[in-house]
């Protein structure tokens, strides 16, 4: 595994991501040294060809198709049929040359490894290159940033004390300003507090939200997401409304579910016409496996939205994740999947399964190094309703499991006098990342967090029972047929 300094891993973790990044010079260039595989503007040019060739010959070939259904009239009129005949076989020529021409860039781009790469899940470079991690890259900074060195060195314990302070400040401020006191307003003030402690900036963003109609306390958590964004709160909320609209033309029924996606979707690029599409298809695909019909599984398809995979790829390792995470002796309840779906939004994890050694071709299970971390975590999350979505945040931490464990009991600790002993454990999960901020941000799931609360609201579209109905059958169904029968099973 590849020795990183701290720079390097965080610029490695920028590739993960695919965020814009400096490519940095020759001298101990990551390529070099296989934890990137950087795409040149050359060969970015030949592989957009190819697939433009490849998209053009199918366009060929699906209008001769038409053309010649269209000729049943060629029985009657004998000229109309030749000629239409004529034209497909004109369109089958043209599809002919295009393909001709795609295998000529297909030889090129095979030596280099490039026909299944997706570009527009790349990190751009400054000199116009892509690059993507490799599997050694990642099992380079994930061993960097689940390390006791990187616990010793990286991770700033007192940090989580100031953002305790802030979040309580920011929390009472929301209270001297008439809001009532209310789980959603605790995780409002605990998710602004990452970036924001300014009172008067929530209220704001809260007077623009109020402004369109949001009525239910469900809109706090949005509305803090909406103060850690760049420039006044009116140009915030117009790009988010913007992306909003945009969600609702693609086909969303709107509402707050929507209206989180879009803020989501905000993270990874603006909201346009393909970002619609990406979460139209990772929604599709998970609700093809039994989530939720709903609006619920827009928020956790927009989060994914983020992984640098197809929507087919993306939901596999959401599936496989629930696979792994179910042979655990504590993985029940309907939570699992949720706690699959947030395993699933690392970009760390390998693509590749590693072969244990060549002759056997035996393969470890591909996400056995957060599984671990997350067996490790399981055990200590308590008899919360559910432990499997508490044990996977707790799991995506950098730093060791037991030092994060550690400050999720301190924090949980030091808040419930304030917010309550029901929801103290699930509200100090939005804080834990003060400890190392530039390498984690709990934010993204603000949804999957706000599920865990114990709300006043019974219709709330936080509320498990709403969003997770599905789910849950499909979990219960499970735990039926692994009771036992007769007497073991108990009185009837």
């Amino acid at each position: 595994m590849a020795d990183l300094t701290s720079q390097q891993a965080h610029w490695l973790l920028q590739v993960a991501d695919g965020r814009p990044v400096q490519v940095p010079g020759a001298q101990d260039a990551p390529a070099s040294r296989g934890l990137v595989q950087l795409v040149t503007p050359r060969q970015a040019d030949v592989l957009r060809a190819y697939r433009g060739l490849q998209q053009q010959a199918e366009a060929c070939r699906r209008e001769a198709r038409r053309v010649r259904r269209s000729g049943c009239l060629g029985a009657v009129l004998a000229p109309l049929g030749r000629r239409r005949e004529a034209q497909a076989e004109a369109l089958g020529k043209q599809a002919d040359a295009y393909e001709a021409e795609a295998r000529a860039h297909w030889t090129f781009l095979s030596s280099h490894d490039l026909l299944d790469l997706d570009l527009t899940l790349l990190s751009p470079g400054s000199d116009g290159s892509l690059l993507s991690l490799t599997d050694f890259g990642r099992d380079a900074v994930w061993g960097f940033v689940y390390s006791a060195r990187f616990e010793r060195a990286h991770v700033n314990e007192a940090a989580v004390g100031g953002r305790i302070e802030a979040f309580l400040r920011l929390r009472e401020g929301l209270l001297g300003h008439g809001f009532q006191p209310d789980p959603r307003v605790d995780l409002a003030a605990a998710v602004a507090s990452r970036n924001c402690v300014d009172v008067a900036r929530m209220v704001e963003a809260n007077r623009l939200a109020t402004a369109a109609r949001w009525q239910s306390y469900d809109r706090l958590p949005l509305v803090a997401l909406l103060t850690v964004g760049e420039g006044e709160p009116e140009t915030v909320w117009e790009r988010f409304w913007s992306g909003y609209q945009a969600l609702k033309a693609s086909g969303c029924a709107g509402g707050y579910e929507t209206r989180l996606a879009a803020m989501t979707l905000q993270r990874w690029g603006e909201v346009d016409q393909a970002a619609c599409a990406r979460l139209w298809e990772i929604a599709g695909r998970l609700r093809y496996h039994g989530w939720s019909l709903g609006q619920s599984t827009d928020p956790v398809a927009a989060r994914l939205a983020g992984v640098r995979l197809s929507p087919t790829q993306v939901v596999a390792r959401v599936l496989r994740l629930v696979e792994e995470l179910e042979r655990g002796p504590w993985a029940t309840g309907p939570y699992l999947d949720l706690a699959a779906a947030v395993a699933a939004g690392c970009n760390l994890h390998r693509l590749a399964i590693k072969a244990q050694t060549a002759q056997l071709m035996e393969a470890l299970p591909r996400y056995h190094p957060f599984v671990d971390r997350y067996d490790l975590a399981m055990p200590v999350t308590g008899e919360d309703s559910a432990p499997t979505l508490t044990a996977a945040l707790l799991a995506l931490l950098p730093g060791e499991v037991p030092g994060t464990v550690r400050r999720h009991q301190e924090t949980t600790a030091c808040i419930a006098p304030q917010v309550g002993e029901d929801n103290a454990a699930s509200l100090a999960l939005m804080l834990l990342d003060a400890a190392c901020p530039d390498w984690c941000d709990l934010t993204q799931f603000t949804w999957e967090i706000a599920s865990l609360l114990h709300l006043p609201d019974s219709g709330s579209a936080f509320a498990a029972v709403v969003r997770m109905g599905a789910m849950y059958q499909r979990m219960a169904q499970r735990a039926e047929m692994s009771k036992p029968e007769g007497p073991a099973a108990g009185p009837g």
